[in-house]
């Protein structure tokens, strides 16, 4: 069960990327995997976050930690897909679609 330090943190992660302040959301996320390395939620969106910022690696990193935690959702799966086809891994882009 996910705390309510935890669902501020993730709400709070949301309006920022919503109002494109991508930065700021990734600093946000950043210090909550820190406090609480075992939440995929966190892990997904902040693999999200550095997507939308362009940071591929760091993207990729966070989305294969939250990967091993929960099942990603559409955005996760969609942003680990794509930036395995930006390095070249498209075997396993493809993977995460079938």
């Amino acid at each position: 069960m996910r705390s309510e330090t935890t669902n501020t943190t993730h709400a709070e992660a949301c309006a920022l990327l919503a109002d494109k302040q991508t930065g700021e959301a990734i600093e946000l996320l950043a210090r909550a995997v820190e406090q609480d390395a075992d939440d995929g939620q966190l892990w997904s969106l902040l693999g999200v976050a550095h997507w939308s910022a362009g940071q591929v690696t760091d993207s990729i990193a966070a989305l294969e930690t939250a990967l091993t935690l929960i099942p990603l959702g559409p955005e996760g799966r969609l942003a680990l897909a794509l930036g395995y086809e930006v390095i070249q891994k498209r075997e396993l882009a493809v993977d995460l679609f079938v």
